[in-house]
């Protein structure tokens, strides 16, 4: 249990919140992007809702890749963990 917790530190956790942080950063810019487009285009509830989790798939992803490029391992765990924290900072 103690070789799999070594690769977390102080680093890794920064690195964990910097991509959730910019995952939702992503995820603003295409909700704004799609607020802009829905001014000009009518689209019905189901619509709405299957573009809004396509929007929350594509910046979980974006946060993964930036993580994937601070830190390359032990990639499966993290990019878990980043999806949570991007879930518990969307919901707030």
């Amino acid at each position: 249990m103690k070789d799999k917790l070594k690769g977390i530190n102080l680093t890794t956790i920064a690195n964990i919140v910097k991509a959730s942080l910019i995952g939702v950063v992503v995820s603003m810019l295409l909700v704004l992007l799609f607020a802009f487009v829905l001014k000009f285009v009518d689209l019905g509830s189901g619509t709405i809702a299957v573009i809004d989790q396509l929007i929350k798939i594509i910046s979980i992803v974006v946060a993964v890749i930036v993580l994937n490029r601070a830190n390359g391992e032990g990639l499966l765990i993290k990019g878990l963990i980043v999806g949570a924290v991007y879930s518990i900072i969307t919901f707030i």
